[in-house]
């Protein structure tokens, strides 16, 4: 039977029975025209992108009143540069949780930004691209990437390489919507993507990942150790079961997408989006490493696993964080064989953010620590890698926190 939750539990623990389309903002060299469509709030929205460069530059993106805005902190996010704005015109932006602008800092100076720019008809949008080729002083006119002129795309991906290979991934609708006009029905979204081997200035033709993905969930994106791009998702089995599938995307045109693998097993029937998707990585030694959440009937709450023979069988679910209070959000960060999970709870009016360490590999975890506290609104954290160690970005109320992830450890 499909789980039936009520409303207040379905928002406190980040659950929409319908995808929350929220605007915000961003601009670029061409003086700003409004778009009929576009209706940002002013009030700008905790939601980030983030990415470190190679000098150890924490650069981040953020939306306000329909303008994308770059900026760089030299100084571990004591103070950041004046920020650079990435869009030529106001847009209605996603930037909620789970749908936010992202951002990725090449080793040359090279900075991508992906997002989805909302249109009018609720629950839709076009996945947006831009590229700065002079270390993130300008950003080329953004571009659609979507192909095929609709606008039921959203929760956009991007992975990239220091060799040009560019990555978007996102949730598409098309199939649905072919199926309604043949007056058929079709369960849940696709999961789409498409490829630049030229550094963004061109994107190969869409491709079908998947069918009956499910509509709201991130889509998490990771390099295999051969090159090949991974997903992770949370996918639509039988009727109504949305527990997360694997897939490697090749990158050839004439090599057909893999069969998806399912990854986790929870036996989640519900007619809601969960808005809650998953985190993954790789290792050197190719171990794939998974993070997800679930109130399913067979398990409940976050839970991490790995896979040594690329997802063809999987070590025990390990238990994450507090159920009882909400743990959710959670996301990966691998320094060889030191593995971090970070994640955020609630209880009464605080939120915390919290870290798990594995020393070695993801076979054994030490107990949760508790970085930090918030009260009022609070994004999900947001892990990186610097020079000297892992940090994390958590953006609250109270303002940016850039937190260490080990004793001894300076952001």
């Amino acid at each position: 039977m499909p789980m039936k939750l009520p409303a207040l539990l379905l928002l406190s623990l980040g659950l929409a029975l319908l995808p929350a389309a929220r605007a915000h903002e961003g601009h670029g060299e061409a003086a700003p025209r409004p778009m009929a469509a576009a209706t940002p709030t002013a009030k700008p929205s905790l939601a980030i992108g983030a990415d470190m460069d190679a000098q150890g530059g924490l650069w981040v993106a953020r939306v306000e009143a329909g303008w994308i805005k770059v900026s760089v902190s030299r100084d571990g996010g004591r103070s950041f540069s004046a920020p650079v704005t990435v869009n030529r015109e106001v847009e209605n932006i996603y930037a909620d949780g789970e749908n936010r602008p992202k951002l990725r800092v090449l080793a040359d100076g090279t900075v991508y930004v992906s997002y989805t720019r909302a249109l009018a008809k609720p629950y839709s949008g076009m996945i947006r691209f831009a590229v700065s080729r002079d270390g993130g002083r300008s950003f080329s006119a953004p571009v659609d990437v979507n192909d095929d002129g609709e606008g039921s795309h959203r929760f956009d991906a991007l992975l990239a390489d220091e060799h040009g290979t560019v990555v978007l991934a996102w949730l598409d609708k098309r199939e649905g919507a072919a199926a309604a006009k043949g007056g058929k029905t079709y369960a849940g979204s696709a999961v789409y993507y498409a490829l630049s081997q030229d550094g963004g200035r061109t994107f190969a033709a869409n491709r079908k990942l998947a069918d009956h993905s499910c509509d709201c969930c991130r889509i998490g994106l990771a390099w295999d150790r051969d090159g090949t791009p991974l997903a992770l998702w949370r996918q639509i089995f039988g009727r109504n079961t949305r527990d997360f599938a694997l897939a490697r995307l090749p990158l050839a045109p004439d090599q057909a997408p893999e069969a998806p693998q399912r990854a986790s097993d929870d036996n989640w029937a519900i007619d809601a989006c969960p808005h809650h998707g998953g985190d993954l990585a790789v290792d050197a030694r190719g171990r794939y490493h998974l993070l997800w959440f679930t109130l399913g009937s067979t398990r409940q709450g976050l839970f991490y696993r790995h896979s040594d023979d690329g997802g063809r069988s999987f070590s025990a679910p390990v238990p994450v964080g507090d159920p009882e209070r909400q743990a959710g959000h959670p996301a990966l960060l691998l320094d060889g064989k030191r593995i971090r999970i970070v994640w955020r709870d609630f209880a009464g009016n605080r939120f915390r953010l919290l870290a798990m360490t594995s020393n070695d590999g993801g076979d054994h975890w030490q107990p949760a620590r508790v970085l930090s506290e918030a009260v009022g609104p609070a994004d999900y954290p947001r892990p990186l890698m610097t020079s000297r160690g892992g940090l994390v970005l958590w953006h609250t109320a109270q303002g940016l926190q850039v937190l260490p992830l080990d004793s001894g450890e300076a952001p």
